[in-house]
């Protein structure tokens, strides 16, 4: 199987993502927004990118917004016979905080692995409980991040743990 077309689901996630997007800057609550994102992981020692997108869909307080948060990833991995994609749903509660730029955020959430080889048989998908926390700069219409995420399950080709960090437009 050709690499393309083992990056055929990422590119229509992608799309999907990107053709659903409204952007609605006067609002945190009815914010969308959609970015890149590359980071390391802590177990395999492979970089990775993806994009994401935010979503902001209620207000707990004026200073605790829940967001929906799709994202996909591509694992760059030595080994040609594999292909790692992460397809995860996080649910982010960003923290605002008055008269500041930073927001903090945690989200649980969940990630599907797919761990494609030349030999079909030998494909895998595994289930993953994703813990996120991290740091969102409100810049205006870029707002950078920077993220912990913590992978619990019993993937054997997951990674455990990264560090990330992409944007928000």
């Amino acid at each position: 199987m050709s690499r393309l077309l083992r990056l055929a689901p990422l590119a229509l996630f992608v799309a999907l993502m990107a053709s659903s997007q409204t952007a609605d800057a006067q609002s945190s609550l009815r914010r969308s927004s959609i970015g890149p994102h590359l980071g390391v992981n802590f177990d395999i020692q492979e970089p990775f990118l993806g994009i994401g997108s935010r979503i902001g869909v209620a207000e707990i307080t004026p200073t605790v917004l829940v967001q929906l948060n799709p994202t996909a990833s591509y694992y760059f991995i030595e080994n040609d016979n594999v292909t790692l994609l992460n397809f995860s749903f996080n649910v982010p509660f960003e923290f605002v905080i008055q008269g500041s730029v930073l927001r903090p955020y945690t989200a649980p959430g969940l990630g599907i692995w797919w761990a494609l080889v030349d030999d079909p048989g030998d494909n895998d998908v595994d289930l993953t409980f994703n813990i996120l926390g991290g740091l969102l700069f409100a810049l205006g219409s870029v707002e950078p991040f920077v993220e912990l995420r913590v992978i619990l399950g019993n993937a054997p080709r997951s990674p455990r743990g990264e560090i990330a960090t992409g944007w928000f437009r």
